[in-house]
């Protein structure tokens, strides 16, 4: 299941993430994604697992962060154990959805892993950091290491559907000729040195800036469930990244902001953040409007983040806009 499912029973929220994986290119860097199997716990080899999904392609990039999530139900006994088989490829071919034996032997394997899931959320932190095998699961050291962490989503009574718009007003000064693209993300919920900080939950697509000032412009909207954007935890940090797009993967960070669903419904004011990476600007909190307490129960809500941004000046200010859905 690679989206939640529109029922109550609680799930487990699975991510990957890649690190000093094997470099399958000779001019630039690898561009990997990951296949993701499902089998029962006496599942031993591909043959005996079946083919559920995969994750978006990562250009130019070996210590990748995926975007696409595996949900399963959650379960706690060994008898209804899930096990998981990852196979990282780096992507040779034009990328299609198809996922065919035949697709994937055209694509670089560069390794896999193999876990239980019961096994995952009984460890520390929920994660587990394993080195890759060859396709015979023999070690192999240079392939890299795969990075799993996993979430319960145990009280979903009280889900949700948000609309998600990203909209930069008429008086921006952007950078003339680039692309930008934006990434939210979550914090994560039980933090360690092993693992990432911060679980990318969206991406979008990049997008030209306009040629002149004056003009507003926004990416297109999308829709995530509140299992997607928080995790069913309105205290749970967010975090919205934007970034100016470079076609070998070196992209550079413009700003950032965090917040959280709760602090919008508290506060209505939020928290000033400077910007990391050495980006020269800083990030501006302006005032947020919006009846924020129709969140309650499953109502459908409309987040519109507006952005009033100088590149110039490199300073971010954002106004956040919080408005129930007709």
């Amino acid at each position: 299941m690679l989206a939640p499912d529109e029922g109550s029973a609680p799930l487990v929220e699975l991510s990957f993430h890649g690190r000093k994986l094997r470099n399958m290119d000779f001019l630039s860097k690898s561009d990997p994604f990951v296949v993701m199997f499902v089998g029962d716990q006496s599942a031993l080899d591909e043959s005996q697992f079946r083919m559920v999904g995969r994750t978006e392609t990562i250009w130019d990039n070996l210590n990748p962060d995926f975007v696409t999530k595996l949900y399963l139900p959650l379960k706690r006994s060994d008898e209804e154990n899930t096990r998981v088989l990852l196979q990282y490829y780096d992507q040779d071919s034009k990328e299609s959805l198809e996922l065919s034996k035949e697709y994937l032997k055209k694509q670089d394997f560069i390794g896999q892993v193999m876990f239980n899931v019961v096994e995952l959320l009984s460890v520390d932190h929920k994660l587990l950091s394993m080195k890759m095998s060859n396709r015979s699961f023999k070690a192999d050291p240079k392939a890299g290491t795969s990075i799993i962490t996993a979430e319960e989503l145990a009280d979903r009574s009280a889900s949700a559907q948000y609309l998600v718009e990203f909209r930069f007003t008429a008086d921006c000064e952007m950078p003339k000729r680039k692309k930008i693209f934006v990434i939210l993300s979550r914090s994560v919920k039980h933090p360690t040195s092993l693992g990432p900080p911060w679980i990318p939950i969206y991406r979008t697509g990049a997008m030209d800036a306009p040629a002149k000032s004056g003009q507003e412009f926004k990416f297109q909207d999308f829709s995530l469930t509140r299992e997607q954007l928080n995790a069913c935890d309105d205290s749970r940090a967010l975090k919205i990244e934007l970034f100016t797009y470079k076609k070998s993967g070196a992209h550079t960070l413009q700003g950032y902001v965090e917040l959280s669903i709760s602090k919008l419904r508290q506060e209505f004011i939020l928290v000033c953040g400077s910007v990391s990476l050495g980006s020269p600007g800083e990030i501006v909190s302006d005032e947020t409007r919006g009846d924020v307490l129709a969140m309650a129960g499953s109502a459908s809500l409309r987040l519109v983040f507006v952005f009033m941004y100088t590149a110039l000046r490199g300073v971010l200010k954002r106004k956040v806009l919080l408005n129930q859905r007709n």
